[in-house]
């Protein structure tokens, strides 16, 4: 009987997972076999991206139609850069279409392809509020590019332009690279994949816990190394006498384990939500929360019980976002500098790894390119020739 759900990425390495591997090259093997965890949070962004593959925003929620418009917004931006005729003198489009490196190396699915004239754009869509890397330095669309140039060798692609569509973290990045670069990345992604089929030849997987790649790692509940981290912070005894430097080996671990742990709670809720039993443990409601849903509707009744304007205005909620889509659909130009409040959250810890600083240096050789701007963020546009 054939399978309902065949693992379209036949066990091999994925462009979705490059990045993790980079930091942990054998989780590969770990994770083989396992099947895909779900959220909620990952259900939105599968509704969101089925909603552009198909251009049909009619089952989405009112928060989903808004990441999917502003990722829609930036893609036709960046085919305007790109093709100003592009209406007129279309490019082929592939829209999630899984390409494989000469037959069964690695794959990927991009959410969005579009190539003419020897040159292509990626443009990949993301709806969380954890910021991703910049284009430049996305390890992902890096194997993209890798897998796109393969498929179109007969194209003799001089340049491909990378992008990323993050609305939720109002973020929006593109970068170009010409024909020097694509060559070094495929090798680079090429030689990574070599070094992963090794391990499935080692007697003990070389796993390296940390909080980028434990995070969305389906292995991390039965990670031997994962366990090894348990172990190390149960022996910390106080948290104030620990030094810069052993600040800098233990912040990866706290992150790795606090993966560990909350992928605990989820097999816990997932065993009680299923009818099983946990000795003194229970699956409790979760707290209510109410949002309105026809904001017209409720205007109405509120202004039918003689509720003044002004009093119905101050209740509702204007998202910055949507007035800044508004204006530019609608061609509006105007200036809100003196009515939004402008606040920064509280300071967040960020790793410093390699490929940041080889990006830093890509940047520094290369310049900032051409500046464009897109829905969530402003964007380098930069042309990767390394002879300019």
């Amino acid at each position: 009987m054939k399978n309902p759900n065949p693992d379209e990425r036949r066990n091999r390495p994925s462009a979705s997972k490059a990045k993790d591997y980079k930091l942990c090259t054998d989780k590969h093997h770990l994770e083989m076999g396992m099947p895909d965890t779900t959220s909620p949070e990952a259900s939105m962004g599968n509704n969101i991206h089925k909603a552009l593959e198909l251009n049909d925003f009619s089952k989405l929620n009112r928060e989903e139609v808004s990441i999917a418009s502003a990722c829609s917004d930036n893609r036709t931006m960046l085919l305007n850069w790109k093709w100003p005729d592009w209406r007129e003198n279309p490019p082929t489009v592939w829209l999630e279409k899984r390409l494989w490196y000469k037959k069964d190396k690695f794959s990927g699915k991009a959410d969005f392809v579009a190539f003419r004239d020897n040159e292509a754009v990626i443009l990949d869509y993301k709806t969380g509020r954890i910021k991703v890397d910049e284009a430049v330095e996305n390890s992902q669309l890096h194997w993209c590019l890798a897998l796109v140039d393969h498929a179109l060798l007969k194209q003799k692609l001089t340049s491909i332009t990378v992008a990323i569509s993050q609305p939720p973290a109002r973020h929006f990045s593109t970068y170009t690279f010409r024909r020097e670069l694509i060559t070094v990345l495929k090798g680079e992604a090429s030689r990574l994949v070599n070094e992963i089929d090794k391990g499935g030849s080692r007697e003990e997987l070389r796993l390296v816990p940390g909080t980028i790649q434990c995070r969305y790692c389906k292995a991390k509940a039965v990670c031997p190394a994962l366990s090894k981290q348990f172990e190390v912070l149960s022996e910390l005894k106080d948290a104030r006498t620990l030094t810069p430097l052993l600040l800098s080996k233990v912040l990866p671990v706290v992150g790795a384990v606090e993966a560990r742990c909350k992928a605990i709670k989820e097999q816990a809720k997932k065993v009680l939500a299923e009818g099983g039993h946990i000795p003194d443990w229970r699956l409790k409601d979760g707290p209510m929360r109410r949002k309105v849903t026809d904001g017209g509707k409720v205007y109405g009744v509120l202004a039918d019980a003689g509720v003044p304007f002004d009093d119905i205005l101050e209740a509702a909620t204007f998202s910055v976002p949507k007035v800044e889509r508004m204006c530019r659909n609608h061609g509006a130009e105007a200036e809100f500098d003196d009515c939004i409040e402008v606040s920064r959250g509280a300071d967040q810890l960020e790793q410093i790894d390699e490929k940041m600083r080889a990006a830093e240096e890509l940047n520094g050789i290369f310049g900032e390119g051409k500046k464009i701007g897109g829905t969530g963020a402003k964007s380098n546009i930069a042309r990767g020739n390394p002879h300019k």
